[in-house]
């Protein structure tokens, strides 16, 4: 290796031995004059740091009712179809009018049971469509399409057969006892094929004539949630969808009690009046807490309907809070009253610290990245909290500043390294996805910076780039914009800083990159090709060298030895 390197050298340096001295002399010290490079590094070495637009603050609960009620269980499709033909049958032999509402009744629950099934069984067809496409299978997309749109059609039918029943009921059997569930499941399966109007017709007379209904609240919800899916964020609508909700809400002992309470929330968190958003947010928590979260009694740990609605409430209580004008640290007050575990409470945290971030406000996501930082500083977590901290800071205009913070990034990612010799997978990850995001802001500092002060002359500016060049290349010496970077540093080091000797020291780290490629021959034995910077780094590194070796002849560190011998140093 040493032995190309001094080849490249001497390729590059040897001159006409029939040149006077002083004519070498002269070329000598034209060749070693400060000269600025005319490339500066290329724009595409920058890492994006385009922040990502996101829907976080979009005006819509992650929580659906459907998701939160508790579903029919579906019996096995078979066995299902039996009991439909049996009760088809028993329908049709039957003269008993007493008896004749519920064999109805239940044949239109074993409809909609039915219609559900297939609704299941085609949205499952997704995922074969995807695999298909996946495939490039042309065939496989369009049988996946079409068997969908089968099964939909079957669900449709079936659905329309279960409102034909219920309606059956109501129109020809009005002192039904179990008329106010049939009017129920009636809007309910109306409302499911979109037919909002007959839905709320069949709600409304619920509502009026049956008020001791066990339903009254789910009637209530239902056109809560007409309102409030169609409100567009209109005022008067929302009102109307709150007022609903808290009819709902009225019936403490109901299953929509809690879900009723989050959804006036979200009303008044589109109506901005978060203050009040975060009263119900915290409500739903402190009534899930208090009526029993965590596992049903009896059911061998069954989870509880209510874990993922307190599970919301809480992510939308930190979300309402992020609107609100609070600091960092009061939001931890405030959630520390509602986070039951001390993991729930840095959760909460890291959503808030997420929302500042995706919003735009800089300095609160600042400050809670820190907190959350400070907190569990060898977290693996906490170079990609870091790392945002520097986009933030970057994006302040403070190079100073930022400065700063990539010299604490290279020491939270080294003590977290040395903090976690054996990590989980999922914190393996965390890590990267840190290092990724690391590498693109430093790089782009490095390069913009560089550039920057090539145009405007900026000796702040070129000192600041030459901070973030080291510490890019300390943290990512193996990355493939490394090779690139290292030349435009020395580049920078040389012609701007008058720093020969660690100029000249990261020319020849560029050198012997290129030397190894070229000694590592292919499988015919051919050398490998070199890197773009091969030649230039060899001759700006001699020129480097030669202008250390002026400098300590002028500082009389060391003593030049001549001679007339034009082969001889």
């Amino acid at each position: 290796m040493r032995r190309l390197f001094f080849l490249c050298v001497i390729a590059l340096t040897s001159t006409s031995l029939a040149e006077t001295q002083a004519e070498k002399k002269t070329a000598k010290d034209a060749e070693l004059k400060k000269k600025e490079s005319n490339v500066g590094p290329d724009k595409n070495l920058a890492g994006d740091v385009t922040r990502k637009k996101t829907e976080s603050g979009k005006a819509a609960p992650a929580l659906q009712y459907d998701q939160f009620r508790l579903g029919v269980e579906l019996q096995v499709a078979s066995k299902r179809r039996e009991q439909i033909e049996d009760l088809k049958k028993i329908i049709e032999l039957s003269r008993d009018a007493k008896e004749m509402p519920k064999l109805l009744f239940r044949l239109g629950e074993l409809y909609w049971e039915e219609s559900q099934y297939y609704f299941f069984e085609a949205n499952r067809k997704d995922d074969e469509l995807i695999n298909a496409l996946n495939r490039d299978d042309k065939a496989g997309q369009e049988r996946a399409k079409a068997e969908k749109e089968e099964l939909m059609a079957k669900s449709k039918e079936f659905a329309m057969l279960a409102v034909d029943r219920y309606r059956d009921i109501v129109q020809k059997y009005k002192d039904f006892e179990r008329t106010d569930e049939v009017l129920y499941f009636l809007g309910k399966n109306l409302m499911d094929m979109g037919d909002e109007k007959r839905s709320l017709v069949s709600y409304k007379r619920l509502i009026e004539k049956y008020p001791k209904s066990k339903y009254q609240p789910d009637a209530h919800l239902a056109f809560g949630e007409y309102y409030f899916n169609g409100s567009k964020s209109k005022r008067d609508v929302l009102e109307k969808a709150l007022e609903s909700y808290g009819k709902a809400a009225g019936f403490p002992d109901s299953q929509v009690y809690g879900f009723a309470i989050y959804k006036q929330g979200w009303c008044y968190f589109n109506l901005a009046d978060y203050e009040k958003a975060m009263d119900k947010f915290k409500a739903v928590v402190l009534y899930g807490e208090i009526a029993g979260q965590g596992e049903v009694e009896g059911e061998k740990g069954k989870p509880n309907s209510r874990n993922g609605l307190v599970k919301e409430a809480r992510n939308d209580y930190v979300r309402s809070y992020a609107r609100t004008m609070g600091t960092p640290t009061e939001g931890k007050e405030r959630f520390a009253k509602l986070a039951k575990k001390p993991e729930d409470l840095r959760l909460m945290m890291k959503q808030l610290a997420n929302l500042y971030y995706e919003d735009g406000k800089d300095k609160e996501a600042a400050l809670a990245y820190d907190m959350l930082i400070k907190e569990r500083p060898t977290s693996p977590e906490a170079p990609g909290f870091q790392g945002k901290i520097i986009d933030c800071v970057l994006r302040a205009g403070n190079k100073q500043m930022t400065v700063q913070q990539v010299r604490r990034l290279v020491k939270i990612m080294d003590d977290v390294v040395k903090g976690n010799p054996k990590m989980e997978e999922k914190e393996r990850n965390s890590l990267e996805e840190a290092k990724e995001l690391a590498e693109r802001i430093i790089s782009n500092l490095a390069v913009n910076w560089h550039n920057e002060a090539r145009k405007t002359r900026d000796d702040t500016t070129y000192g600041f780039a030459n901070e973030v060049y080291g510490d890019y290349l300390t943290l990512f010496p193996d990355n493939p914009k490394a090779y690139d970077l290292r030349f435009f540093w020395a580049e920078l080091l040389n012609d701007n800083l008058n720093k020969y000797d660690k100029s000249a020291e990261e020319y020849t780290k560029v050198l012997m990159v290129d030397v190894a490629k070229v000694e590592k021959k292919d499988d015919k034995g051919q050398p490998g090709k070199p890197g773009k910077w091969m030649l230039n780094a060899a001759y700006n590194a001699l020129l480097a060298y030669d202008e250390v070796v002026k400098k300590a002849v002028a500082d009389g560190k060391i003593k030049p030895e001549t001679s007339a011998d034009p082969n001889k140093k």
